[in-house]
């Protein structure tokens, strides 16, 4: 009984890690390379298995976890974050500030629009100078919540200009400095 039970532990987690290789191979290998920490690939990874559908749960969760050197309630907090992204047609803040761009920015938001595109109607996207997570950047936010790329995870938007109902500085907006 124990060794069946083992083996089709087994066999579930080696048909996640196919699906995921699947998966993987799909999306650009630059962001599987020793850089992926610079990457995003948590959040386009997360996002594309998302797209696909698969339940980010059992023994999927536990080997996408392992794919992504990350701990498994770590991938469900990108996971529900991707969720929030599909879900509704809300508008995607991109940071471009210096710091952001430095660490590929640009490269990660491309992959973030190539795979959002596939899932419908094209998504409206903001630019801003700065998303006040310059140290781990570069970030995406949707809603209040911000993929922290270099941080690996997803958290909560508490700056002060949230309360004021204000928002990001846009790019193209000169007319008043970032508020932090």
């Amino acid at each position: 009984m124990v060794r069946s039970t083992f083996m089709e532990r087994s066999r579930g987690s080696s048909a996640a890690h196919e699906v995921l290789d699947g998966i993987q191979a799909s999306l650009p290998a630059e962001l599987f390379a020793d850089s992926r920490d610079e990457g995003g690939a948590p959040l386009l990874l997360v996002a594309a298995c998302r797209s696909q559908g698969h339940a980010v749960e059992g023994t999927f969760l536990a080997a996408l976890a392992e794919r992504l050197a990350l701990p498994a309630q770590r991938v469900i907090e990108i996971a529900a974050f991707c969720d929030g992204i599909m879900a509704d047609q809300e508008a995607i803040t991109l940071c471009r500030g210096v710091t952001c761009s430095l660490h590929r920015a640009e490269t990660l938001h491309g992959h973030l629009k190539d795979s959002l595109r596939t899932l419908g109607p094209e998504r409206e996207y903001h630019e801003v100078f700065c998303l006040s997570q310059c140290e781990f950047g570069p970030s995406v936010m949707h809603g209040n919540r911000i993929w922290v790329t270099r941080a690996r995870r997803v958290v909560e938007d508490g700056r002060a200009w949230r309360d004021e109902d204000s928002g990001p500085v846009s790019l193209t907006d000169t007319s008043r400095p970032v508020a932090d």
